[in-house]
């Protein structure tokens, strides 16, 4: 079958569904909704190192991942008010543990998006 998404549209959809949690008010770029979608990306970033690989040789819980109750979870660990401790969770389902990967990162791959006054986006 076909394989799971990137793992940048995983990330995303778990962004997303955390952020659902919450209400926000006013324009995206007010602080408190930064800070949130900052504290949101930090626990979606976490759960992408630990569980996002190949899906050839593990098995990855997208499902899990992207369930409904595991986001609201996630969600009860965003700290309004300060940064909170960023660890995977465990989300439901089927899924191989894996192992951290030991070796020294030399290189990576880094983007940037760039907004102006208007809301133009590049």
């Amino acid at each position: 079958g076909m394989g799971p998404p990137s793992s940048g549209g995983l990330a995303v959809g778990q962004i997303l569904g955390i952020m659902d949690n919450f209400e926000t008010i006013g324009s995206p770029l007010d602080v408190e909704n930064v800070h949130l979608f900052t504290q949101a990306s930090r626990l979606a970033f976490a759960d992408r190192a630990r569980y996002a690989a190949d899906s050839d040789f593990v098995t990855v819980p997208v499902e899990g991942l992207l369930h409904k109750d595991y986001l609201a979870s996630r969600a009860t660990h965003v700290g309004m008010f300060q940064d909170t401790e960023a660890t995977y969770g465990t989300p439901p389902g089927k899924f191989d543990a894996g192992g951290k990967d030991g070796r020294i990162k030399t290189t990576g791959t880094t983007h940037i998006s760039i907004v102006d006054s208007f809301g133009n986006a590049v």
